[in-house]
Order: C-alpha cells, then structure tokens, then sequence
C-alpha cells in the first residue's frame, strides 16, 4: 500500500502503522521469517524480528552462566573441598555448602540487579536514541560485559560479571516499544505478546545450548574444563555483534525514513500532536512509554 510516496509490502492505516501480523511467509512448503525486501517498504516485520530476537538471544549471555555453573564453580575455587577438587577437576565432585551456597545466591541475585536500573531508565534512552539504536547498544554493551566473564577466577568476580550482563533483559523493554510503534492497535495486542513470548523461549534455548556448546569443546575437541566453560561463554557475544550489525544496517527506528522529516499525510500530525497520541493509544505494555517517546518527537 503506498503511503507518503512509499509503498509498503503490508496493509498499512493512516499513520503508516501495519494492520495485519504476519510474522512468516512461505516458500513453497516451508515458513520463512518475513522481513520483506527492504527496511523502508517493510519497516514493521523488520522491527518485531529484530526486537523478538534481541530479546531471546539476550538470554543467552544474560543467564550463560547458570547452565554451567556445575563447572565454572570447581575451576574459580568455589567448592567447599576445592583442595581436592584441583587434584582432579574433571572427575572429583564440587561440595558445595554453606559459603559456596552464599556465593551462587549473590551472583543470582546480582544476574537481575542492574536490569532493574536500566529499565528504569530506558523509557528516556528510547526517546533520545530511538529503539533501533537502544538495542544494538544494550547488545554491543552486552557482548563486552558477557566476553568479560571469560577473566573471571574467584566469587567475586562472577558477581560482578553476571551484576553487569544483566543490562541484557532491558531489551524487554525495546522490543514491546518498538511493535507498539509499529502496529495498528487492531494487531499490536498479538504483535506485542508473540514478541514477547518467543523472546521468553531464550530461557530454554539457554539452559540447552550453552552445556552442548561446552560439551563440544570438553569433549568432543579435548579441551580442558577451564577454558571449555570460557569458549562457550564467548558464543553470546559473537552473535551479539552480528545480530547488532544487522539491526543497525537493516531495520529502522520508525515507518518514517525520518522521524523529524515525516511523509506529507503527516503534516497536519506535526502541527497538532495530540491527534496522532490519540491514535497511537494502546492498552499493551509500556503503551505509555510510546506516548512518551512520540510527543517528545513531535515537538515543534
């Protein structure tokens, strides 16, 4: 539908906002991921994709550690027997009691702690920077504080790396703002709740993936346990700086090539915000931070 001398490859309504979910398309007998030919005509399915899978790969490197802390716990000296362990690490059993415990349940503790500060504030970042940009910095930051995790050699260490990769889960926050913004409220109930819940299947895409990552490199190439464990930490990051590049490069922050140049049919929007708020309004989550980001955008 063309829309503002775009035309888009979806259904769209009068402020450019897709009327229609469609999250794959088929070739022949199998679905592929609809992202459609390029990022203006389709910026809509290029958000929800980009902001679903930020989302649930942030899992990964948010919680890498939990999965294998069986051995991250024996090779950073946490077991209550680690005098024995060392003699054996790969065969001797990790005891692990009261001081071992109180370590692991600090860094549990801290795996959520500083998500809960940068949500709080990540309303204001979107504002600033947009949801496109917002989420390639929570996963370049993210990448650097998971590749850290690799140094870590004692207690305190792993909580102060699993205290700042919890930044990861504010991508929660990104990709239910950007499918508000991209969705007609006919659609964005669906839009929202299908980002959210397959980004959510990342939990258990961790627990599986990161001790068959191990496994490979423990077993299957010989290499030792301490440095298994930290070749499999540095898988998050690696896909992080790829799916960052793609989202920078291929996807856009609104259905507009830009928000302070806004296609003709929304001249009248500019002058009179308030008619596009209201148009906007969405009872789904962080529907308020939309509201938020688009009248600061607005602004004459």
């Amino acid at each position: 539908m063309a829309q503002g001398g775009v035309t888009f490859e979806v259904p769209v309504d009068s402020v450019n906002k897709c009327l229609e979910f469609k999250p794959f398309k088929m070739m022949g007998p199998i679905p592929v991921p609809h992202c459609g030919k390029r990022k203006k005509t389709n910026p809509h399915m290029r958000a929800f994709w980009a902001a679903t899978l930020a989302f649930m790969l942030a899992f990964i490197g948010w919680f890498a550690f939990a999965p294998l802390m069986t051995v991250v716990r024996k090779d950073i000296g946490l077991c209550d027997n680690d005098a024995m362990v060392q003699l054996d690490i790969e065969n001797t059993k990790c005891v692990c009691k009261k001081e071992c415990k109180k370590t692991l349940g600090d860094a549990k503790i801290a795996s959520v702690s500083f998500d809960i500060f940068t949500r709080f504030i990540l309303g204001s970042v979107i504002e600033q920077i947009g949801p496109k940009n917002t989420d390639v910095l929570l996963l370049s930051v993210g990448a650097v504080f998971c590749a850290s995790g690799v140094a870590v050699t004692n207690g305190t260490g792993l909580i102060i790396v699993r205290f700042f990769v919890s930044c990861l889960g504010s991508t929660f926050v990104v990709n239910q703002f950007w499918n508000t913004i991209m969705f007609n409220k006919a659609v964005v109930g669906t839009a929202n709740a299908t980002a959210g819940g397959w980004g959510n299947l990342g939990g258990g895409l961790t627990q599986t993936l990161m001790p068959v990552l191990y496994k490979m490199w423990n077993s299957g190439f010989g290499v030792s346990l301490a440095w298994s464990w930290r070749l499999a930490i540095l898988f998050p990051p690696a896909v992080y700086i790829i799916l960052a590049t793609w989202i920078f490069f291929c996807s856009q922050d609104t259905t507009f090539p830009s928000i302070t140049t806004p296609f003709p049919s929304m001249n009248a929007t500019r002058e009179s915000p308030s008619q596009f708020l209201k148009l906007s309004h969405t009872s789904g989550c962080c529907g308020w931070n939309a509201h938020s980001a688009i009248s600061f955008d607005f602004k004459a």
